[in-house]
Protein backbone atom coordinates (compact mmCIF):
# COMPACT_ATOMS: atom_id res chain seq x y z
CA UNK A 1 0.00 0.00 0.00
CA UNK A 2 2.81 2.17 0.55
CA UNK A 3 4.70 1.33 -2.23
CA UNK A 4 1.66 2.77 -4.13
CA UNK A 5 0.90 6.16 -2.70
CA UNK A 6 5.43 6.32 -2.83
CA UNK A 7 5.38 5.61 -6.90
CA UNK A 8 2.35 8.57 -7.12
CA UNK A 9 3.54 11.11 -5.25
CA UNK A 10 7.29 10.36 -7.10
CA UNK A 11 5.05 10.30 -10.38
CA UNK A 12 3.25 13.84 -9.14
CA UNK A 13 6.87 15.87 -8.47
CA UNK A 14 8.84 14.34 -11.38
CA UNK A 15 5.91 15.49 -13.85
CA UNK A 16 5.60 18.66 -12.22
CA UNK A 17 9.46 19.51 -12.52
CA UNK A 18 9.58 18.36 -15.88
CA UNK A 19 6.76 20.81 -17.05
CA UNK A 20 8.99 23.99 -16.59
CA UNK A 21 9.84 26.32 -18.63
CA UNK A 22 12.68 28.46 -18.98
CA UNK A 23 11.75 32.08 -20.11
CA UNK A 24 14.88 34.96 -20.90
CA UNK A 25 13.83 38.07 -19.99
CA UNK A 26 16.30 41.20 -21.49
CA UNK A 27 15.96 44.63 -19.79
CA UNK A 28 17.93 47.51 -21.56
CA UNK A 29 18.29 50.54 -20.55
CA UNK A 30 18.45 52.64 -24.17
CA UNK A 31 19.37 55.92 -22.59
CA UNK A 32 17.28 58.54 -24.13
CA UNK A 33 17.27 56.62 -27.21
CA UNK A 34 15.51 58.54 -30.23
CA UNK A 35 14.68 58.15 -33.89
CA UNK A 36 18.74 59.46 -35.05
CA UNK A 37 20.88 57.66 -33.64
CA UNK A 38 24.02 55.22 -34.56
CA UNK A 39 23.69 52.75 -31.88
CA UNK A 40 21.22 50.44 -33.31
CA UNK A 41 24.00 47.83 -34.70
CA UNK A 42 25.24 47.38 -31.33
CA UNK A 43 21.31 46.78 -29.92
CA UNK A 44 20.76 44.38 -32.88
CA UNK A 45 23.90 42.26 -31.64
CA UNK A 46 23.28 42.28 -28.15
CA UNK A 47 19.46 41.17 -28.61
CA UNK A 48 20.61 38.48 -31.48
CA UNK A 49 23.38 37.21 -28.83
CA UNK A 50 20.54 36.37 -26.09
CA UNK A 51 17.38 36.17 -28.32
CA UNK A 52 15.17 36.72 -25.45
CA UNK A 53 11.86 35.71 -24.91
CA UNK A 54 10.48 39.28 -23.58
CA UNK A 55 11.95 42.55 -24.16
CA UNK A 56 11.69 45.60 -21.50
CA UNK A 57 13.52 49.03 -22.88
CA UNK A 58 13.65 51.95 -20.45
CA UNK A 59 14.33 55.50 -21.52
CA UNK A 60 12.61 55.90 -24.98
CA UNK A 61 12.08 58.63 -26.07
CA UNK A 62 8.61 59.25 -27.65
CA UNK A 63 6.45 57.79 -29.86
CA UNK A 64 9.21 58.09 -32.81
CA UNK A 65 11.78 56.39 -31.04
CA UNK A 66 9.65 53.58 -29.75
CA UNK A 67 8.72 53.09 -33.67
CA UNK A 68 12.45 53.56 -34.55
CA UNK A 69 13.70 50.54 -32.51
CA UNK A 70 10.58 48.44 -33.97
CA UNK A 71 11.36 48.94 -37.44
CA UNK A 72 15.32 49.38 -37.48
CA UNK A 73 16.80 47.36 -34.31
CA UNK A 74 13.69 44.35 -33.95
CA UNK A 75 12.97 44.96 -37.63
CA UNK A 76 9.08 44.38 -36.98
Amino acid sequence: MYIKYFFIICYVVVSSVLSQSNHTILTYNLLNYNDEDDREPYYQLIINEIQPDIIVCQEVNADNGFNHFLSDVLNI
